[in-house]
């Protein structure tokens, strides 16, 4: 056999390739181009910038065809038309924004303005967030470019879709026959563990409504289990019903033109593929999960490059630059007066030689700035911010996604969270030496100001956050390409379905073991009950033959006693027999 056989060089070929691949990571282009719809009708802008991170990707390295229906748009609309027969040739990326998703939040009484964001309760502020769900999933489908979309003759391979609390947008799935991949901008909640089948334990998962870390105290656990059974009885019994009504509104008279019967909508929410989720160990915690439950926090991290007049600005800088923002989502324009004259007065207390980028999303007319050491805009890019050496300090309210940034950039963070996720994200970031918090409640004057010089005095923490940072960053495959691979894998697989657990497919009282625990408390009681009546009858006899036996031998003497007193027949009185 020769040395050198085609056969042989072939492989070590496929070897080379695979070892390059696997040293550059980058993720081969899929097989073919699929047309794919992702539905993320969420009003946080985070959410919408989260999905197009992934979707873009699709589009330039797998080469995948994509259309995004969202509240948001970033290119030009093509809108879809009747009698289409494929997609629009000249992007590969369609966007159909869908207006009245935000004033929709509103008219539910919830709220993106800081002050009025924490004035509920938890428990209302809950109920209201399903209710809303529930409409904006309804206010999507029954929009006029949703309707023309299922009107034309566009088909899809692939549904990608955000799904918090908009399970009726499954429908989607159904009407194209396509498989469902889930994005959670969040990380995992109650419900896409309700939906895989993953397991949740209420001692060890705290709920996202709640302001608690994984290491929970007695107390922290007994809130944390009635809200968790507080969530389930209300997806199952509450936010289900209003989807399936919301789903059967939409899809039954389409099915009944197919001659199709329309599943029911709770066995979608049972046949999800794939969740990519926005988490990792080291930004919240370990805990397991299924094969087709996905970690790919990070995802959204990208190489950005500074305009020009930015740079100047930091780079001019002799102290360093402080980076305020609260993330996409919270306006600081939008602050109450209160708030807003202490953040400035602190700005202009600072050194002239410290300058500061300022997220602004209103005019300055109200305020009189007396400093030039602050530039305000509208829109920073916040990774290229992050990721210069001189911007010294992140203030945030923590979301997520920011949390990631400011780690895989290694710039120490003072939190100011406000939400429960971003008390929790703040909590984790000062335990692990990261960053300082101070909670928005107690924000004032000498506090936040004590805060940021304690923040950029404290040279542990930009130690402690490369630390962090290094295990972010260590990762055997990047979570992008991750994503790519599960995806590709979904499509060649028509939906992976070697991957779902059939616990998905099990009821609550089964999941539960509730109908397990009847039969075993049955079987004690049974256990218990036997003896027990056997025990009692035995007894009962045994007073009963007793009680005989007195009865008997009170019969007895009562008749003995009767004879000896009761006068005889044959006898005579004397005196009778004396006169006669």
């Amino acid at each position: 056999m020769p040395l050198f056989s085609p056969c042989k060089i072939s492989s070590f070929l496929s070897l080379i390739f695979a070892i390059i691949l696997n040293i550059a990571n980058i993720t081969p282009p899929s097989t073919y181009a699929a047309n794919i719809l992702a539905v993320f009708p969420s009003v946080w802008k985070s959410h919408y910038l989260y999905g197009r991170a992934i979707l873009q990707e699709l589009v330039q390295t797998q080469q995948h065809n994509v259309t995004l229906i969202s509240a948001f748009r970033t290119n030009v609309i093509r809108e879809v038309t009747q009698n289409t027969t494929e997609l629009p040739q000249d992007s590969r990326l369609t966007e159909i924004q869908i207006n009245g998703l935000e004033q929709n939040w509103l008219e539910m009484g919830l709220s993106t303005q800081v002050d009025s964001m924490n004035e509920k309760s938890i428990m209302e502020r809950f109920t209201r967030l399903v209710y809303a769900g529930a409409s904006a999933a309804d206010l999507v489908l029954a929009s006029k470019e949703v309707k023309n979309l299922l009107m034309s003759n566009v088909t899809f391979d692939l549904f990608i879709v955000d799904i918090f609390l908009s399970d009726a947008l499954l429908g989607l799935s159904q009407f194209y026959k396509v498989p469902i991949v889930v994005v959670s901008p969040t990380g995992p909640n109650t419900w896409i563990n309700e939906m895989t089948g993953n397991s949740q334990n209420s001692a060890l998962d705290p709920s996202n409504f709640l302001p608690y870390l994984e290491q929970m105290s007695l107390y922290e656990r007994i809130i944390n289990t009635l809200m968790a059974v507080f969530e389930k009885l209300t997806y199952n019994f509450f936010h289900m019903i209003s989807h399936q009504a919301v789903y059967e509104k939409h899809f039954e008279a389409l099915a009944v033109e197919r001659n199709e019967v329309l599943p029911h909508h709770r066995d979608l929410t049972h046949n999800i593929s794939l969740v990519l989720l926005n988490s990792h160990p080291v930004v919240q915690y370990p805990r397991s999960f299924l094969p087709n439950v996905i970690e790919v926090g990070g995802i959204h991290l990208r190489d950005e490059k500074l305009p020009e007049h930015l740079l100047q600005f930091i780079e001019d800088s002799e102290d360093g630059v402080i980076y305020v923002s609260f993330g996409a989502d919270i306006k600081i324009s939008e602050f109450s007066e209160q708030k807003l004259d202490i953040l400035f007065h602190v700005l202009e207390t600072l050194k002239e030689s410290m300058r500061v980028l300022l997220k602004w999303e209103d005019t300055l007319e109200k305020h009189d700035l007396r400093t030039k050491n602050i530039f305000t805009s509208e829109w920073f890019p916040q990774q290229a911010v992050l990721a210069h050496p001189k911007v010294k300090l992140f203030i945030s309210s923590a979301g997520l996604m920011s949390v990631i940034e400011t780690i895989h950039y290694k710039t120490p963070i003072l939190a100011i969270p406000i939400l429960p996720e971003q008390q929790v994200n703040a909590k984790r970031l000062e335990n692990r030496g990261c960053g300082i918090s101070l909670p928005y409640e107690d924000l004032n004057y000498d506090s936040l100001l004590d805060a940021i010089d304690n923040a950029l005095s404290n040279k542990s923490l930009s130690t402690n956050i490369a630390a962090v940072g290094k295990l972010l960053n260590e990762n055997i495959q990047d979570p992008m390409s991750k994503a790519l691979y599960y995806i590709d894998m979904v499509l060649k697989t028509s939906g992976a379905n070697h991957l779902k657990s059939n616990s998905n497919n099990y009821g609550f009282f089964k999941t539960e073991l509730v109908d397990v625990l009847l039969i075993i408390l049955a079987g004690l009681c049974v256990i218990i009950a036997v003896p027990f009546l056997v025990i009692c009858a035995i007894l009962r006899r045994s007073d009963y033959t007793r009680s005989e036996t007195l009865s008997s031998m009170v019969r007895q003497r009562r008749g003995t006693s009767s004879e000896v007193n009761s006068p005889r027949k044959d006898s005579v009185p004397r005196s009778s027999s004396c006169e006669k």
